[in-house]
C-alpha cells in the first residue's frame, strides 16, 4: 500500500479538489491519503473529516498544539499503513500526474524519489524573478553546505521507502518546511530518482512562506551541517577505541555485549564488523553478517565458560545492578580468559559535552544513563571483582580496562 501525507493549514478551498484528483490518478494503486491539519481557522480539518466519512481511503488528523509542515509529515508517517510513503502540498502546486512514476521508482529500487523542477522537463509557471532567485539561492545553499545529490531539495514533493524513514526517524528533529532535506542527510539513501514536474501557482489561499520560515530553513541547514561533522568525529572516536580493544584480544571466541549502534551513523555490530568475527548480544533484536543473540547483561543467554574474551563497551553505565553484571561477565568467560570493558570518563568536561549532545543531536541516547561514576569509582568497584591487568584512555573521555576475574587468579 502507498500512504500519501498531505499537511494542511487553511486549505479549505483546495483540499477536496486535491483529494479527488489524487484518488483518480492512483486508481490502480492501493492507497490511503492522510491529511494532517494544524487546526486551521478555516476548518480544513472539518471539511476533510466530513469527506472521509464516506471515503474510506481518506483519514484526517487535527493537531491542536503542534505546528509546522515538516512535523506534520512525520506525524502522518507514524500512523501510515503503507510500505511506501509520500508527501505533497495541498495547494495544488504539485502535479499529481507524476505520483505513479514516483511510486514506481521506489518500487523498482530507489530509496527516494523526488518530484523535481530542476531536471529536464521540470520548471515553474509564471514565477517572478525574485521568487526564482530565492529558490535558487536556497537550493545552492543546501548543496554547498550539505553535499546533496539532488537537484531540487526545495521540492517538498517526494516518495520514499518506509525503511528509509525507519532508519533515521529517531534522529529527526523537524524544523521549518523541508523535511526531505533532513531525511536525506540522516537516512543517506543509496539511490535517488528525480522525476520532472512543472510547479503550478496555488489557485486559492495564500502562501505560507514568511521571514520566519526562511530563517528556520537556513538554521536547519547549519544544524545539519554541524550534525554531519559531529557524526564524523564520533565515528573516529569509536574506531579509535576499537583499535585499542583489538590489541588486547586473543585469537579465540569473542562475545561483544551491547553490540547495537554505537552512534547514529554506524551500523549494528560495528565492532564485530571491525574485528571480522565474534558473537554479539544486545537487548533488542539485530541482524547482520554475524551471530546475534537477544538478551540482558544481567542474565546472559550463554553457557558457562563459552568465550575466550568478553567485551562490553559503553554498557555498564546503563545497568542498574553492576555487581550482577560482573558476575555474569565472569560466568561466561573461559578459564584464563579476559574481560575488556570501556566506560565513560565522567569528569566535568565529559558531563558538559554529553548533556549538550543528548539534548541536541544525540536524540536516540536521551536519558539512557542510569547513573554516573567518576574514574576513581570505576577503579574501586572493578578492583573488588577483578584484577585490573591493564588500563588506558581513549580520547580522554573513555576508560578502557583489561580484567581477569579474581577467582581465576587464585
Amino acid at each position: 500500500m502507498f500512504s500519501l501525507i498531505v499537511p494542511t493549514y487553511n486549505e479549505a478551498g483546495n483540499i477536496l479538489l486535491l483529494l479527488e484528483s489524487v484518488h483518480r490518478v492512483l486508481d490502480n494503486v492501493p492507497h490511503e491519503i492522510i491529511v494532517v491539519d494544524d487546526n486551521s481557522p478555516d476548518k480544513t480539518w472539518e471539511i476533510v473529516s466530513n469527506f472521509a466519512s464516506s471515503h474510506s481511503w481518506v483519514r484526517v488528523i487535527r493537531r491542536l498544539h503542534d505546528r509546522g509542515l515538516s512535523s506534520a509529515v512525520l506525524t502522518g508517517f507514524e500512523i501510515a499503513r503503507g510500505d511506501t510513503l509520500g508527501a505533497m502540498d495541498a495547494d495544488l502546486s504539485h502535479d499529481e500526474q507524476i505520483l505513479p512514476k514516483l511510486i514506481e521508482a521506489v518500487e523498482h529500487g530507489s530509496d527516494l524519489a523526488i518530484g523535481s523542477r530542476r531536471v529536464p522537463g521540470g520548471g515553474a509557471v509564471e514565477w517572478p524573478w525574485y521568487r526564482k532567485a530565492s529558490s535558487t539561492g536556497a537550493t545552492l545553499a543546501a548543496k554547498v553546505l550539505l553535499d546533496l545529490r539532488m537537484s531540487d531539495p526545495m521540492s517538498g514533493y517526494f516518495v520514499l521507502k518506509r525503511g528509509l524513514y525507519e532508519s533515521c526517524k529517531e534522529r529527526l528533529s523537524p524544523m521549518g518546511y523541508k523535511i526531505i532535506v533532513e531525511i536525506y542527510c540522516k537516512g543517506r539513501p543509496r539511490k535517488v530518482t528525480e522525476v520532472p514536474f512543472v510547479f503550478r501557482n496555488r489557485r486559492q489561499g495564500y502562501s505560507k512562506m514568511s521571514r520566519i520560515v526562511i530563517q528556520q530553513y537556513f538554521l536547519m541547514l547549519m544544524i545539519l551541517r554541524f550534525d554531519e561533522l559531529a557524526q564524523k568525529i564520533r565515528y573516529k572516536y569509536h574506531t579509535a577505541r576499537y583499535r585499542k580493544v583489538k590489541e588486547w584480544l586473543s585469537p579465540g571466541e569473542v562475545l561483544d555485549i551491547g553490540c547495537g549502534q554505537p552512534c547514529e551513523t554506524m551500523p549494528d555490530g560495528a565492532f564485530l564488523r571491525f574485528l571480522g568475527h565474534g558473537t554479539g548480544m544486545d537487548i533488542k533484536p539485530l541482524a547482520g553478517p554475524f551471530r546475534f543473540v537477544q538478551g540482558s547483561l544481567l542474565e546472559l543467554p550463554f553457557r558457562d565458560h563459552s568465550f575466550d574474551d568478553v567485551v562490553a563497551m559503553e554498557v555498564l553505565e546503563h545497568v542498574t545492578d553492576p555487581n550482577q553484571a560482573f558476575s555474569e561477565l565472569s560466568r561466561v568467560l573461559k578459564n584464563g580468559g579476559r574481560i575488556i570493558i570501556s566506560v565513560p570518563c565522567e569528569n566535568w568536561l565529559w558531563k558538559l559535552i554529553w548533556t549538550g549532545w543528548e539534548r541536541t543531536f544525540g536524540y536516540m541516547w536521551h536519558e539512557t544513563h542510569t547513573g554516573t561514576m567518576a574514574p576513581e569509582d570505576w577503579y574501586g568497584i572493578l578492583s573488588q571483582h577483578f584484577v585490573i591487568q591493564k588500563h588506558r584512555r581513549n580520547w580522554y573521555f573513555d576508560l578502557l580496562f583489561e580484567l581477569t576475574p579474581r577467582s581465576s587468579t587464585n
